[in-house]
């Protein structure tokens, strides 16, 4: 009994030290209704009604503007996991044509929204009446703590939380191994000083102006009873 208490102590010991995992996205789409090629659009261009920041349907009309991103979590083995932290990096692109001004995307943040990951820009059709849409599960809003109204900036989004702790566990265990965010956001394209809409700079671009997920978790200890049964703590 006290080789086997020694045993399971060295067990939680391993298995509670935290890994660090970043990655980029294997996809995105302009998820826009009249955006040409919303695959290969260097810009992912987010807005909404002033009001809302989302439609619950797809097309959702020309009043909202979506921003899709697709990680891949291949490189996580199957486990449950407990989020230690998580934080998902895009840049805005500043242009000469108007004043994004802090008050601005402070008022209307840029949300990440859980996004069932089904779509790839290989097979995306603006058409199809089936296109996932953004949820009402929102994982964070970004932060103007970087802002700037002459360069182009950084917007960080904590997405700690049980949502996205639950979906990245239900990611890592199940068969696309991928876990998607949409970006949204109330800003309205037009009726407010200052307010344009934001310009994320997708994946085709060069590394540094790409999105970027960045999480840091730990494996919950787990270990087999006398009749074969697995325990794990937080599930």
């Amino acid at each position: 009994m006290k080789h086997a208490a020694i045993a399971l102590a060295v067990l939680l010991t391993a298995t509670a030290h935290a890994q660090s995992y970043t990655t980029g996205p294997s996809d995105d789409i302009w998820a826009y209704g009249h955006a040409l090629d919303g695959g290969t659009d260097p810009l992912l261009r987010v807005w909404g009604d002033g009001v809302t920041s989302y439609k619950s349907e797809w097309p959702a009309g020309d009043e909202w503007s979506y921003g899709y991103l697709r990680f891949p979590l291949a490189g996580i083995a199957p486990g449950r996991y407990k989020i230690v932290s998580a934080k998902l990096s895009v840049t805005h692109r500043v242009t000469s044509s108007g004043t994004f001004t802090r008050q601005a995307g402070e008022t209307n943040p840029l949300e990440a929204r859980a996004l069932p990951a089904v779509f790839t820009e290989a097979t995306w059709d603006f058409s199809d009446p089936a296109n996932p849409v953004p949820s009402g599960v929102l994982y964070g809003n970004g932060s103007m703590v970087n802002y700037s109204g002459t360069t182009s900036f950084v917007i960080p989004v904590d997405l700690k939380g049980a949502a996205f702790e639950t979906d990245f566990n239900a990611a890592v265990n199940g068969t696309t191994k991928s876990i998607a965010v949409a970006l949204t956001s109330k800003m309205p394209v037009s009726g407010m000083e200052g307010a344009l809409p934001y310009r994320i700079f997708s994946r085709e671009n060069s590394p540094s102006l790409r999105p970027k997920l960045e999480i840091v978790f730990k494996r919950f200890p787990s270990w087999t009873g006398p009749f074969g049964q697995v325990f794990t703590n937080g599930g």
